[in-house]
């Protein structure tokens, strides 16, 4: 079995704080027992629990991923990097849906009330509605590539480090990037630094099937 296998057999939604806080144990065991230093750093006063792995201030190189996994969107959500104009075509029309419906819902309350700004409301309300289940909405299972295959990247790419090298590299797994990257961002604030003296590469929707 894979280590993408097993992290989608142990934890296969990482999005409430208990679900994280049992895959940020599970992993830093993980870690630990491939004989890297891991520690837990809360920033954003404690709202962002990111694990830390070696010492990015001062290696070559740190690779970054998210851990947390996203809602369900209810659509695909395509990602194809060499091919923007198709990439940049697809979120219009996810938009553009999502204002439909707005829209629709808008007309039948407008309509049932006999009020333009019943109707008004309506829209926006359900466009406030749409977006919130993009951010907070029901967990998706099928998150493989957003992003269990990140962290296994990550992990493997541990594993493969000989142990004579490992002080030049560091790794990040990053909280609630499913909720407007604040894990990251947090992170980048406390250590302005590394964004400008770093090399970072980050671990993204690393594609699996």
């Amino acid at each position: 079995m894979t280590i993408c296998e097993r992290i989608t057999e142990l934890f296969p939604v990482r999005k409430t704080a208990a679900q994280k806080q049992a895959f940020r144990q599970w992993v830093m065991g993980e870690i630990g027992a491939m004989g890297y230093p891991v520690r837990i750093e809360e920033n954003d006063k404690g709202r962002q629990q990111n694990v830390i792995v070696g010492d990015p201030e001062h290696a070559e190189v740190t690779f970054t991923a998210h851990y947390d996994t996203p809602a369900t969107i209810w659509v695909p959500d395509l990602q194809i990097p060499r091919n923007y104009p198709v990439y940049l075509l697809w979120q219009l029309l996810m938009i553009g849906g999502m204002l439909l419906i707005s829209l629709v819902v808008g007309l039948g309350v407008g309509l049932a009330s006999g009020s333009g700004d019943a109707m008004l409301l309506g829209f926006f309300g359900a466009f406030l509605v749409l977006m919130w289940l993009q951010l907070a909405g029901v967990a998706n299972k099928h998150n493989v590539n957003d992003n269990t295959s990140g962290v296994a990247a990550l992990l493997e790419t541990m594993a493969r480090i000989p142990e004579e090298d490992r002080a030049k590299t560091a790794f990040i797994f990053f909280d609630n990037m499913e909720k407007g990257r604040k894990g990251s961002k947090a992170y980048a604030r406390e250590h302005l630094e590394m964004q400008h003296t770093r090399f970072v590469v980050n671990a993204d929707s690393v594609g699996v099937g």
